[in-house]
C-alpha cells in the first residue's frame, strides 16, 4: 500500500508538467502546477479509495486544468480534457456499488444542466454559458458520489453569486456586458465536494430541511 501511494504521488507530481506543456500560452502554469500538486497531494495522504485514487488523479488534474483555462481566456476547452474527464468518470462509476442509480442520476444532472443552457441561450439571445460546461457537469456527475449530485448541481450558484458580491464590494460594474466564465465554479465545486462533501451535505440539510 504505501508503495503505491509513493508510486501515485511520484506521477501527480509529473502530471501536471507534462499537461502544461498543451495549455495556452495565455494560461500561466505555474498556478496550475501548484494547484495540482497540492490537490492531489492532499488526495493520496487523505483518500480511502486506493483503487480508484489513479483515476481521481487523472480527473481533478483535467478540472484544474479546465479552471484556469477557462478563467484567464473564456476560449474553447481542448476536447481531450473533457474526454479524459468523462472517460476517468465513467471508469470511477465501476466501482460504485448502485451503478446503474448513480448513473440514472448523473444523466439526471446533465439535463438538468443542458435544458438550463437552452432556456437561458433562447432567453439571452447568446450563450449565458457555453456547452462546454454542460458536458463538465456530466463529467463530474460520473465522478461524485450520488449522495453529492446535487450539490455538485447547486454550489456553482452560490460560488457565482459570492463571487458577484464580492466584486460589487470591490466597486466593480455588474451589468450585462461583464462576462464571467461558469465552468470554474462547477470545478472548484467539485474539488470542494470531493474533500468535504459530507460536512457540506450536513449543513445544506440543516440550513434547507430542517
Amino acid at each position: 500500500m504505501i508503495i503505491n501511494r509513493v508510486l501515485m504521488l511520484l506521477i501527480t507530481f509529473i502530471m501536471p508538467f507534462v499537461i502544461s506543456k498543451h495549455v495556452d500560452r495565455a494560461v500561466s502554469k505555474v498556478p496550475i502546477i501548484a494547484a495540482t500538486l497540492c490537490y492531489w497531494c492532499g488526495v493520496l495522504l487523505f483518500s480511502e479509495n486506493e483503487k480508484a485514487i489513479l483515476i481521481a488523479i487523472i480527473f481533478g488534474s483535467m478540472i484544474i486544468v479546465e479552471i484556469f483555462i477557462d478563467y484567464w481566456t473564456q476560449d474553447i476547452i481542448p476536447v481531450y480534457i473533457y474526454g479524459a474527464m468523462i472517460l476517468s468518470g465513467i471508469l470511477h462509476l465501476l466501482f460504485n456499488e448502485d451503478l446503474l442509480g448513480h448513473l440514472f442520476n448523473s444523466v439526471l444532472v446533465f439535463l438538468g444542466y443542458y435544458v438550463l443552457y437552452i432556456l437561458a441561450r433562447w432567453y439571452y439571445k447568446e450563450e449565458a454559458f457555453g456547452f462546454g460546461d454542460v458536458l463538465l457537469i456530466l463529467g463530474i456527475g460520473f465522478f461524485m458520489p450520488k449522495d453529492f449530485l446535487i450539490l455538485a448541481s447547486l454550489l456553482p450558484f452560490y460560488l457565482a453569486l459570492i463571487h458577484l458580491i464580492f466584486l460589487k464590494i470591490l466597486g466593480h460594474k455588474l451589468d450585462r456586458s461583464l462576462k464571467i466564465p461558469f465552468g470554474p465554479y462547477i470545478g472548484v465545486s467539485a474539488i470542494i465536494l470531493y474533500f468535504v462533501g459530507d460536512l457540506i451535505l450536513k449543513g445544506f440539510i440543516f440550513v434547507f430541511m430542517r
